[in-house]
């Protein structure tokens, strides 16, 4: 089983596709796509891959901090002071 949660650029798909071809690899897993969204028919729409939507950093705090940091910048583009 192969896992890539990082970049899709780390995988040689065709070589991919062919060692799951070729049962050298029972499954690969994944959330990161080239290009994204994932073109059908592809990587995506094989059974012996799971795939998934990449928001491996959508989280609550995440979502949070870039909140805040939208909040500020857009305060400090209207020059006004955000109180603490």
């Amino acid at each position: 089983m192969l896992v890539n949660t990082a970049r899709a650029s780390l995988v040689d798909e065709l070589a991919l596709a062919t060692a799951l071809d070729e049962k050298r690899l029972q499954t690969y897993c994944v959330d990161v796509f080239d290009p994204e969204p994932p073109v059908h028919p592809g990587l995506a729409s094989r059974p012996d891959v799971i795939a998934s939507s990449h928001i491996g950093g959508y989280t609550e705090e995440s979502v949070d901090r870039a909140t805040e940091m939208a909040i500020s910048n857009l305060l400090s583009a209207l020059g006004l002071e955000q109180s603490a």
